[in-house]
């Protein structure tokens, strides 16, 4: 029995959004072909364990990009930059990440011990 995720609507949201500046050329050039892939499949409500896991490891090891205002402050002049589009694609919202990395870690915590 696999159970499925439930994406959140502003989850799927924030990849919606990413799509559109990836679309708009904002996108950096380490974007994998796999990260729009998965972001086109978290915007229509789908997305893997084991997207989840890295999903969550991915929000920690880049929670640092926040620190600079391109990438988490919408009045900026180069807002969105690279590394704010990245977390848009990755289902986050680079100006009020919590919410999208709590729930990465809780469902993330909650597939592990499934795992056990």
């Amino acid at each position: 029995f696999v159970e499925k995720v439930s994406v959140p609507e502003y989850i799927q949201a924030n990849a919606r959004k990413g799509l559109v500046y990836y679309e708009e050329g904002k996108g950096g050039s380490g974007l994998t072909s796999k990260t729009i892939r998965e972001a086109r499949q978290i915007a229509s409500g789908s997305i893997s364990d084991d997207k989840v896991i890295r999903m969550n490891a991915w929000f920690a090891r880049h929670k640092v990009d926040l620190e600079r205002p391109q990438n988490s402050n919408r009045s900026h002049e180069d807002f969105p930059s690279a590394g704010a589009v990245a977390w848009y694609l990755w289902g986050g919202n680079p100006t009020k990440p919590q919410q999208a990395m709590d729930w990465a870690k809780k469902e993330s915590d909650r597939i592990k011990e499934g795992d056990e």
